[in-house]
C-alpha cells in the first residue's frame, strides 16, 4: 500500500483477493503485513506481538492511523449531495455503504442504532443555545 492509495480500497481488494485464493482468515495480517508502507506499516509496527498476527486488529489499526472511522462515514452519509449525471443506484449504494459503516449494524443491537440516530436527529433540531 503507497502513499497514494486509499486505505479502505486497499484493505477491501486484499480481502477479496485473500478469499477468492482461499486464504486462510488467520493467516491474513501475515499475508498483507509485507505489503504496508507509511503510516499504515507504522500502525502495524506499533500492535503487540499477539494483535499484529489478528487481521480484525490490524485493519483496525490501519484505519485508525488514516483516521477512518465511524464518524469519518456518518459525515459521508450526512454530507451526501446528489452529483448531475450520476445513476441513481450508484448514489443509492454510496449511502447504504456510509450508513452501514457508520452504524456498523454487524456489531450493534437495532435498538442502539435507532437510540443513535435519534439522538443525533434531535441534536441537530435543538435551538443552538440548548445543543450545550
Amino acid at each position: 500500500m503507497g502513499p497514494e492509495d486509499d486505505p479502505e480500497a486497499y484493505l477491501v481488494t486484499f480481502e477479496r483477493v485473500a478469499a477468492v485464493a482461499g486464504w486462510a482468515p488467520d493467516q491474513w495480517a501475515v499475508l498483507l503485513a509485507p505489503y504496508l508502507t507509511g503510516p499504515a506499516q507504522r500502525a502495524y509496527r506499533g500492535l503487540p506481538d499477539d494483535e499484529a498476527r489478528v487481521y480484525a486488529r490490524v485493519k483496525a489499526a490501519i484505519l485508525d492511523a488514516f483516521e477512518v472511522t465511524p464518524e469519518t462515514f456518518r459525515r459521508r452519509f450526512r454530507g451526501k449531495v446528489y452529483p448531475p449525471g450520476v445513476r441513481p443506484r450508484a448514489v443509492a449504494q454510496e449511502l447504504r455503504d456510509a450508513a452501514t459503516r457508520w452504524l456498523q449494524p454487524e456489531h450493534r443491537a437495532p435498538a442502539d442504532i435507532t437510540e443513535q440516530i435519534v439522538l443525533e436527529q434531535f441534536m441537530h433540531i435543538l435551538p443552538t443555545p440548548a445543543r450545550a
